[in-house]
């Protein structure tokens, strides 16, 4: 299971932070070819765009350091530099991979609300015990099993 995901915040919030922080990050490499991003505006947007009223109550719903938040996701890397927090992203994390096959061996019904999941928009899903498929939909899910 990945760290991230140990954090208490809804998976559609996770969600919702994850892409909000790739987006910044692809636009601002696309645009001004930036490799490593501070972190302080994209903090400040998702507070207001979110709804929290500030920056202690962002981090309160998240638990913790926004820093902390990102860094638990093994695909962002986030480092000080010159006395400011800074994120980049693996290239390999925005590029697509090849098709690989995963199993998870389900040993009670808990363990399928307690794992939570990343599943790619291009990735197909499936519980054959149970019958049941997610296709691929173009876009992202985190979500529980």
């Amino acid at each position: 299971m990945l760290a991230g995901f140990k954090v208490d915040v809804s998976h559609q919030e996770q969600e919702r932070i994850l892409s909000e922080v790739e987006a910044w990050y692809s636009t601002a490499k696309e645009q001004a070819g930036v490799e490593w991003l501070p972190l302080a505006g994209i903090k400040n947007f998702l507070f207001m765009d979110l709804g929290y009223e500030d920056e202690e109550e962002f981090e309160d719903a998240i638990h913790g350091s926004f820093e902390d938040f990102l860094a638990a996701f093994p695909h962002f890397e986030v480092k000080q530099i010159e006395g400011k927090a800074m994120l980049r992203i693996a290239d390999a994390a925005l590029a697509p991979s090849r098709p690989q096959k995963l199993t998870l061996r389900i040993t009670s019904s808990q363990q399928l609300l307690d794992t939570t999941l990343l599943k790619d928009g291009n990735a197909d899903l499936e519980l054959p015990h149970l019958e049941f498929e997610i296709r691929p939909i173009a876009k992202r899910q985190i979500d529980t099993l």
